[in-house]
């Protein structure tokens, strides 16, 4: 039997904002396995999740962002902002692990580090936060924590609904209209509320004007179908 390669590998990075060396784990994607797909597209994994390696961590200052380049990018960021939230970085810093090692511990800490830091950039859509939030959510998931996993999604919610309501280019990536109220349907569903899950999914199935990738078409009928019969899917086969 072939001997498994490893998934995490050991690197070291440099905090931009005060200069110190770090270690960090990263995940080679290619060889993460996962065994299925939530219906709200979260991915179940066999062993190792890669969202708890995704944000860096720098263990002096709790800087803290998405690894490589954007993690080195500071040119948006108000240091005057980021200044004042540096109580806040401590108290969370103060039960981070100093060796940047990952557990789903560690993950969730280090989106909630990133959240803060996220708090000094310029010009940041409430989409963005909602990503956060929706990440965290997962992360508790898997550790089988339910309030706190509708806890993070509701925040989601809030903020994805104020980036469809309020924002002209809310930054929702690659999910284009359709997935994001999609999306928003699903959060609605998973954390209770049947009647407006229905209202998302329907306005995707209705409004022909609305983009996005077809898939997501799809998802919203069969979750409807799904609602009505009382056996809405948690993964997507």
């Amino acid at each position: 039997m072939a001997e498994e390669k490893p998934v995490i590998w050991k690197g070291e990075a440099d905090c931009p904002l005060c200069q110190t060396k770090f270690n960090v784990e990263n995940v080679w994607l290619n060889r993460v396995k996962f065994q299925e797909v939530y219906t709200d597209l979260a991915k179940k994994y066999e062993s190792v999740n890669p969202m708890v390696y995704e944000i860096w961590v720098c263990p002096n200052c709790f800087y803290a962002a998405y690894k490589k380049e954007i993690f080195k990018d500071i040119s948006d960021l108000n240091m005057s902002t980021f200044k004042q939230l540096e109580p806040v970085r401590k108290k969370l810093g103060s039960i981070y692990p100093k060796n940047n090692e990952r557990t789903l511990d560690v993950g969730v800490l280090s989106f909630k580090l990133a959240l803060v830091t996220l708090q000094s950039r310029k010009d940041v859509s409430a989409a963005k936060f909602a990503s956060f939030f929706y990440r965290i959510a997962w992360v508790y998931r898997q550790q089988g924590d339910k309030d706190l996993e509708v806890k993070y999604m509701k925040l989601a919610l809030q903020r994805y609904e104020n980036a469809y309501e309020k924002e002209m280019e809310p930054q929702i990536g690659k999910m284009g209209e359709t997935g994001l109220v999609y999306t928003m349907g699903e959060l609605s569903r998973r954390t209770g509320d049947d009647k407006k899950a229905q209202e998302y999914f329907m306005k995707v199935i209705t409004n022909k004007e609305m983009t996005g990738d077809p898939k997501y078409l799809k998802y919203c009928r069969d979750m409807l179908s799904g609602i009505k019969e009382g056996s809405a899917p948690n993964f997507w086969k």
